[in-house]
């Protein structure tokens, strides 16, 4: 998607969850309406690196499909497919955001949550309903949580999301720029310094290419939203 029809994008779904947070104060079936359009605007946040904005609704998507989740009876294999995967696709973003503003270890703890709340579901296919994007966010947070503590572990998690980054189609140009930026920084904490520079060309070129969709007069939000 290019930069600045994404960004139109943000400011549709920013709106709407504005207007949907009004309804849903008078009208409780509107409430997984709201937690999807929230979920919705953190993941576009989250591809535009807006992590600011990101972090100020990711909460909110986190205990909005917690409360839908729960109030639908006890987790297990039994559980709403969506109601799951909405509520591991909150959680997964607010552990990228927390990764992103260089809180690793809140980004553990939610992450360790996450996980906590998976081993009850049993058979439930999760994984198989995942986003691309969420599951490639897992494992970007995973590794930001364990660069510090465990280097191997996170290069293991960089080397997973390089496989998801590749297996995608057409991966969001920022996710590829998060990936390759992710890996460098495992393969440098790893004592690879050549492989670490490697990465960064690699997140530079994917940078450039989403440039490039901008045109020569891009409009100023689409510029500052793409640095």
């Amino acid at each position: 998607m290019r930069i600045d029809t994404a960004h139109d994008r943000r400011r549709r779904l920013a709106s709407d969850v504005r207007r949907l947070r009004v309804a849903a104060t008078s009208d409780p079936e509107r409430t997984d309406e709201l937690a999807d359009a929230l979920v919705e605007l953190t993941a576009a946040r989250l591809l535009a690196w807006d992590l600011a904005e990101a972090a100020a609704d990711a909460p909110e998507a986190v205990l909005l499909s917690a409360r839908i989740l729960a109030s639908r009876g006890p987790s297990g294999p039994y559980a709403s497919v969506p109601d799951a995967v909405r509520y591991a696709s909150a959680t997964v973003h607010l552990a990228a955001v927390q990764a992103g503003l260089g809180q690793p270890d809140a980004a553990g703890r939610t992450l360790a949550g996450l996980d906590a709340w998976q081993a009850q579901l049993g058979r439930l296919p999760l994984a198989g309903h995942l986003p691309d994007a969420v599951a490639a966010w897992a494992l970007v947070a995973r590794a930001r949580a364990a660069l510090d503590t465990d280097p191997s572990a996170a290069n293991a998690h960089a080397d997973a999301a390089e496989v998801a980054l590749h297996a995608a189609a057409s991966p969001p140009a920022y996710l590829a720029v998060a990936v390759h930026l992710l890996t460098a920084d495992c393969r440098w904490a790893a004592g690879w310094p050549e492989s670490s520079l490697a990465h960064h060309r690699l997140a530079l070129d994917a940078h450039t290419a989403a440039l490039a969709g901008l045109g020569e007069h891009p409009r100023p939000a689409c510029s500052s939203a793409s640095l």
